[in-house]
């Protein structure tokens, strides 16, 4: 079993050999400095899990040694050399990230395809669960190496943009002050300037006649890989490319020159007589 202080020595050399410091060579594997620093200290062991990571990261096999040197991934002694040579296999390009994608994408495939086939009893219930794993994972690794701003500017610059049209019954919208506070921000407008134009739009109301609020505005993808099936969440753009500026009108009751197509098939279908259902 390896001690302590074998465990500390491996990996301060390591660094010192990819010249890193702690908390640089914790954000390397997506791990917190106090795991390093409690490794190097000695208050903990390097766990299995732990030296996965480093080996992915820098190819370096602190689980076993080398002549009295750090061992490398399949032999050898590790070196700075030996350090370029790996990462140059995952170097952080584009075109990198698209090969390695490529290749773990028949795995994940593979156990999807594996959870919907029928286990021990007949059990046919394991995919949902896989998938959230799956899931669960694309949300850890997010955090642990802190890519949310990448992930962002990413889907800003590659997702299509498009117009979200979102109606909203006025008077239940009011009700809900953060929603209608998120409304009105993503209007760029006040809820004091929506209320004032309600107001002048609620003048002269029929009985069973009431106003809603038709908004338009561009939004992109956002991430949300939680919900297979659903539509998929959207952020507003940073950047607009298709609408400078979001827009918005109050209407009474889906007026026939808000959406003409809902208003036509609306209108076919309270005339057209229902057919019967003929038995099967």
């Amino acid at each position: 079993m390896q001690t302590k202080s074998a465990d500390a020595q491996r990996m301060i050399q390591l660094r010192r050999i990819i010249k890193k410091s702690q908390s640089q060579f914790a954000a390397m594997i997506g791990v917190s400095i106090h795991t390093i620093i409690s490794v190097e200290n000695g208050r903990n062991q390097l766990s299995e899990n732990l030296a996965r990571r480093i080996e992915i990261a820098t190819g370096a096999d602190l689980r076993r040694r080398h002549k009295d040197q750090l061992a490398a991934v399949g032999g050898g002694r590790f070196t700075k050399d030996t350090f370029e040579a790996w990462r140059a296999r995952f170097s952080s390009d584009k075109k990198n990230a698209e090969a390695r994608f490529n290749e773990v994408k028949f795995w994940i495939e593979l156990l999807l395809k594996a959870a919907a086939k029928p286990g021990r009893g007949g059990n046919r219930d394991r995919l949902p669960t896989v998938y959230m794993a799956l899931t669960d994972w694309l949300a850890e690794t997010r955090k642990a190496f802190k890519l949310e701003r990448e992930i962002d500017e990413i889907l800003e610059d590659d997702e299509p943009h498009e117009i979200i049209n979102v109606s909203y019954d006025f008077e239940s919208l009011v009700r809900d002050k953060k929603e209608f506070e998120s409304v009105a921000r993503q209007m760029e407008t006040t809820t004091q300037d929506l209320l004032k134009k309600y107001q002048q739009h609620t003048r002269g109301l029929k009985d069973k006649e009431r106003v809603c609020l038709h908004t338009a505005y561009e939004m992109r993808r956002a991430w949300n890989p939680f919900e297979p099936g659903f539509v998929a969440a959207f952020d507003e753009c940073k950047v607009r490319k298709l609408l400078p500026k979001p827009k918005f009108e109050f209407v009474k009751e889906i007026p026939p020159s808000l959406d003409p197509e809902l208003k036509q098939a609306l209108d076919y279908f309270s005339r057209k007589p229902r057919s019967k259902a003929k038995p099967v």
